[in-house]
């Protein structure tokens, strides 16, 4: 049965695990790391991909890119190829690096970005190899808790850039553009309002709908419902509320905004 395609939706956050093949270390020792930073630093440059974490654990890594222009399957493609043939290359090994493809979660709150942050950061410490996040080598901890710029993790965004104590404190700050902020302001002060009736979360995406589906003008219902919906993202309503209102998964709503 083949596979499902990756869920890519353009702007949007995502968290990326990939893991070695067999759960085999895929980093051997430090060198390995980082050739992997240095192939990250010229992937980055060469796709419109954003980093905002990483740590690289000996037989996984952990990203949290946002996705831009190019697709999230574009940018783990060219690190992956290009990290496999270094590996066995220098190894004498041949064959798969990676198991399978490459876990993705998007990011669709706030609250979830944070959460992420910190679970990226944690890996280390969790695992005993140092007490203190900020302590391992291979990953962005440092970068948030000093807003140092060391030679390893000196491309990470900017704008992410925040002390641990001030990210547990400030829940409802946003790591993004201002435009993204915008957005889900906007969304928060919808979510907020009380249910007017059963069928949709509140009275603005109903008048929303209503506006919309006149407007639009399509042969296929299908695409019709597609257009509304992708329409109805773009006004600042979420996944789940668009979900309700067509009485779909969650799923097949995200495959609908990424037509």
């Amino acid at each position: 049965m083949p596979r499902t395609g990756r869920i890519e939706i353009e702007n949007t956050f995502y968290h990326v695990i990939c893991r070695g093949q067999r759960k085999d270390k895929i980093f051997l020792c430090d060198d390995d790391m980082e050739c992997f930073v240095t192939l990250l630093k010229k992937t980055l440059k060469r796709t419109d991909i954003e980093l905002f974490a990483f740590c690289l654990m000996p037989n996984h890594y952990h990203l949290l890119l946002k996705r831009n222009k190019d697709k999230i399957e574009k940018f783990l493609r060219i690190i992956n190829t290009r990290y496999a043939i270094y590996f066995n290359n220098k190894y004498g090994f041949s064959g798969h690096v990676f198991q399978d493809r490459a876990k993705s979660f998007v990011v669709l709150s706030e609250k979830y970005l944070y959460t992420i942050v910190i679970y990226i950061h944690g890996n280390p410490s969790r695992k005993g190899f140092v007490k203190d996040p900020c302590d391992y080598k291979y990953s962005s901890a440092l970068v948030y808790k000093t807003h140092a710029s060391a030679s390893l993790i000196n491309y990470i965004k900017p704008g992410m850039v925040y002390d641990y104590d001030q990210m547990l404190n400030k829940k409802d700050e946003y790591f993004g553009e201002e435009k993204d902020f915008l957005k889900l302001e906007k969304r928060k002060q919808r979510i907020n309002k009380k249910y007017k009736n059963k069928r949709f979360e509140d009275e603005s995406l109903e008048k929303d709908l209503e506006i919309i589906s006149k407007k639009i003008c399509c042969e296929s219902e299908k695409e019709k419902r597609k257009l509304i919906a992708k329409q109805l993202y773009e006004r600042g309503y979420t996944i789940n509320e668009i979900a309700v209102v067509f009485k779909k998964n969650k799923c097949t709503i995200s495959k609908w905004l990424s037509f």
